[in-house]
């Protein structure tokens, strides 16, 4: 059988076995789900391999070796075959463009349930699988030229529709509602949006109510049913999405976009909007005393730059 076909196979199986509302039977849609996709992946690369060459692009181990006119050329050998990051490894190299982060998702939630008893509920599973059926339809339509439809049949590609529209109408109640409050911050809002519940990993966080002021704004799961205060998520919202920015940052050079607020100690301070996204309070960025910029580095809750500062301690 081949290894396009298991995929298949394998997709259907887990479908079937998603719908039910036993935790071992989604857990098993998971692993089979999961494990077809990667087989779809690597269908892809064996059909970019060369021929006589032992589907090089899906083994783990290539070897260097000479046709029969003496050029140098690649052939995989053994049985073992490529694990996820030599997928996208390669899968980047040749730039064959697919969506990971779904993946990467459904991935950890795979692992946690072979190596963990997962405590995830099976609605955050079912979610996460949703995520995937664009993936699906992508690997069969754009990279393996089939036809989702013929390929799944009719009645498990109905049911891949049907769940990324009732899990795409779900998040967009979540971001509705959450434009729905008064964030008073343009970055903090978009940290919200992008949160993920710390419990399960579900971004089905909803306001519990929204004619409350932020401070006052609690989000709840809408798969765990666990709920969060302000204080609980609003920081740690602003973290992740400051993530990737930091890095930059730190690697590049340039100033971050947010840092600590001086005044309240959180990770919150904002600095094209100038304030604290969670406390409000502002920092003075010219130096009262020599009028120059204050740098982001030397920010604080006084109105001097680190210069003046130290000569205002020294005459004191």
């Amino acid at each position: 059988m081949s290894i396009y076909k298991n995929g298949i196979d394998s997709i259907k199986v887990g479908v079937e076995d998603m719908q039910s509302n036993e935790a071992g039977r989604v857990i098993s849609g998971l692993r089979n789900i999961h494990a077809g996709i990667l087989l779809l992946i690597k269908a892809k690369l064996s059909s970019l391999s060369g021929e006589g060459s032992d589907e090089v692009l899906i083994k783990q181990k290539i070897l260097p070796t000479k046709d029969k006119d003496g050029n140098v050329c690649f052939t995989g050998q053994g049985r073992k075959t490529v694990d996820i990051f030599q997928m996208k490894e390669r899968c980047e190299s040749l730039n064959v463009s697919i969506n990971w982060k779904p993946i990467d998702k459904i991935t950890k939630l795979r692992n946690d349930s072979e190596h963990y008893f997962t405590t995830v509920p099976p609605k955050t599973i079912q979610e996460a699988l949703a995520k995937t059926f664009i993936v699906i339809s992508d690997l069969l339509r754009n990279h393996l030229g089939k036809t989702p439809q013929e390929e799944l049949g009719e009645e498990i590609w109905q049911f891949l529709l049907e769940s990324e529209e009732v899990y795409d109408q779900e998040r967009d109640e979540c971001v509705s509602a959450i434009e729905m409050v008064d964030w008073e911050s343009a970055m903090l809002e978009e940290a919200v949006k992008e949160h993920s519940c710390d419990v399960c990993g579900s971004n089905l966080l909803k306001p519990t109510e929204t004619n409350v002021s932020f401070h006052e704004t609690n989000l709840k799961c809408g798969s765990c049913g666990n709920v969060f205060s302000f204080h609980e998520y609003a920081s740690v919202a602003l973290n992740k999405l400051h993530e990737p920015v930091a890095y930059l940052a730190m690697t590049d050079g340039g100033d971050p976009e947010i840092v600590d607020c001086p005044f309240c100690g959180e990770f919150g301070y904002v600095i094209e909007e100038g304030r604290c996204a969670l406390c409000e309070e502002y920092a003075h960025r010219q130096c009262a005393r020599c009028s120059n910029p204050i740098p982001v580095s030397e920010l604080s809750d006084g109105s001097l730059c680190g210069y003046c500062q130290h000569m205002s301690d020294r005459d004191t």
